[in-house]
């Protein structure tokens, strides 16, 4: 792992909606933070497929992949990470949206404090606007509720 400037993959599950997509992708590409690669995991959308969606963006950090058929978004976010070559792990949806300097910061948290993983609160936006503040308690993570649209971590936490 390179501890300067390690690389970041961004592990995106789609179906349907690719105006969101290609909205969720330029923000992974408005990024103050370089190092990163965007894997799209096409779920056998019925729609506008993701390699299509994508066409006009002309990005080599960014690979699409296709399921020859509907899987869910956790088997699509661990196609992606199957594909990754990444030290970190930054699962996103493909309606969701990162601020710019999201990544170089919640690395810079990572490296300051010696943590595995970082993330912060999360702005609801859409029919209805408020700002989240994920679980911490290890009880709640355990069961599924954890901050994963918001949560960078080592890659050996996403495989474990």
């Amino acid at each position: 792992m390179s501890t300067d400037n390690p690389l970041i993959s961004i592990l995106m599950p789609y179906y349907k909606f690719p105006d969101l997509l290609v909205e969720a992708a330029n923000s992974v590409r408005a990024q103050t933070y370089s190092n990163w690669e965007l894997i799209v995991v096409d779920d056998c959308s019925p729609t506008v497929s993701a390699q299509n969606a994508l066409a006009t963006i002309n990005d080599a950090r960014i690979k699409v992949f296709r399921h020859a058929e509907n899987f869910g978004n956790a088997q699509a976010r661990n196609t992606a990470a199957s594909h990754s070559s990444g030290d970190f792990f930054l699962p996103l949806d493909s309606d969701d949206l990162i601020s710019p300097e999201y990544i170089e910061k919640a690395l810079n948290a990572i490296k300051t404090n010696n943590s595995s993983a970082a993330f912060c609160d999360v702005q609801i936006f859409g029919m209805h606007s408020r700002l989240y503040t994920p679980s911490t308690d290890l009880s709640d993570i355990f069961c599924g509720h954890y901050p994963h649209n918001t949560l960078l971590m080592k890659r050996e936490v996403y495989e474990a």
